[in-house]
């Protein structure tokens, strides 16, 4: 069964709309401030849940990334055509733990657990189908697009809410970071011989997936088709990216697709460390080649490291620039570590296969390989 995208919303450090994002881009605006802990960070607007779906009992035990989810999840439902209640459609989300939760209340620990934020967006838009909330640390927002597709393709439901909130621009998010040796001082260059690390951010992108009768039936707009998904995990490293780990992940995403190599655009992890950018540069240079003719892009440079919403939030930052023309180029890159096709600067080129790459501590690994379409669904 065919899966299309029919609607998406974010609330992210370059704004909370498409229009947003895309200038902030266009303009060459980041959102890195800095912080009282010696790092800049990269925070997202505050979105005012009440405002968003009135009165929600239970609001109080929503932490920064839940409210960030709740605003996006409503703004992908609208952008979508659809109106609560969805009592049959799924939610798959890809969370982080809660680093700044306190007990200043009854009941705190559910302020602290993942879950919550999965259950309150239930309630917010009157959902009851299958779901399932996915820690896989930075590949979790991936694993969710990809376990909802999967969910819609074998039949057990016509419509997926997926996405991914985090929150890590906290004191004890940054100073984990930092322990790590993982943060950089002033700027993220992801892919550059000088690169140093990666600036913390928060925010979160949502995203409806629906069956393809589902979103013809009732006249959806359709955004793009879902062709692959990999979910992987290395099974040996807790932080030590692999390439010969990651690249069975990317190529089941690809698998049986007949992609014109020419038009796809890689949205690749690219957190500006320098064991990740080169273990992932290695495994996209023996997946698609060294002579690969297509481009790579890598928007943390642009919204800073989202953790486990990143790979959402860059789809939706992708988004948001192709519906305003242009491709986001990697900001910063001077010197690249590797021989790929890097966009160095923001040009109209329209691709029509977007691979979306994620991989996170522990081994966890996720892609998705879509085929664009232009925004009235007409195919590129």
């Amino acid at each position: 069964m065919k899966v299309v995208l029919t609607g998406w919303g974010a609330v992210t450090p370059l704004g909370a709309s498409p229009q947003a994002m895309a200038e902030a881009v266009r303009r060459g605006q980041t959102p890195f401030v800095p912080s009282p802990w010696g790092y800049p960070v990269a925070p997202a607007p505050s979105p005012n849940v009440r405002a968003l779906v009135g009165p929600m009992k239970n609001a109080r035990y929503l932490c920064r990334a839940g409210r960030l989810a709740v605003a996006a999840a409503v703004q992908a439902v609208a952008d979508a055509g659809l109106a609560p209640p969805l009592s049959r459609t799924a939610l798959f989300l890809g969370l982080g733990p809660h680093l700044e939760a306190a007990p200043p209340q009854a009941l705190w620990l559910l302020s602290a657990m993942p879950s919550t934020t999965t259950s309150l967006v239930a309630a917010a838009l009157g959902i009851h189908g299958e779901s399932a909330t996915l820690l896989g640390a930075c590949a979790a927002s991936t694993q969710a697009l990809a376990w909802g597709a999967r969910t819609i393709a074998e039949g057990r439901t016509s419509v997926a809410l997926v996405g991914g909130a985090d929150s890590r621009v906290g004191e004890r998010a940054v100073a984990a970071y930092a322990s790590a040796g993982v943060l950089a001082p002033a700027d993220i260059r992801p892919f550059d011989r000088e690169r140093s690390g990666f600036i913390p951010a928060e925010g979160a992108a949502m995203m409806v997936l629906e069956s393809e009768e589902h979103a013809r039936g009732r006249g959806a707009r359709i955004l793009a088709s879902v062709l692959g998904t990999g979910i992987g995990i290395d099974g040996r490293e807790l932080t030590d990216p692999n390439p010969k780990t990651m690249a069975p992940v990317v190529r089941s995403a690809l698998k049986g697709t007949a992609v014109d190599l020419s038009r796809l655009l890689v949205l690749a992890h690219g957190t500006g460390t320098r064991a990740g950018d080169a273990a992932e540069a290695a495994m996209l240079e023996a997946v698609l080649g060294s002579d690969f003719p297509g481009a790579v892009t890598a928007l943390k440079s642009w919204l800073g490291h989202g953790a486990a919403a990143c790979g959402l939030m860059e789809l939706a930052l992708l988004l948001a620039c192709r519906s305003h023309g242009f491709v986001p180029p990697v900001r910063g890159l001077a010197t690249p570590c590797a021989r790929l096709p890097f966009m160095r600067a923001c040009r109209p080129w329209q691709p029509r296969f977007v691979l979306v790459e994620s991989f996170g501590f522990g081994g966890q690994a996720a892609a998705v390989l879509m085929e664009l379409t232009h925004a009235l669904g007409t195919p590129v």
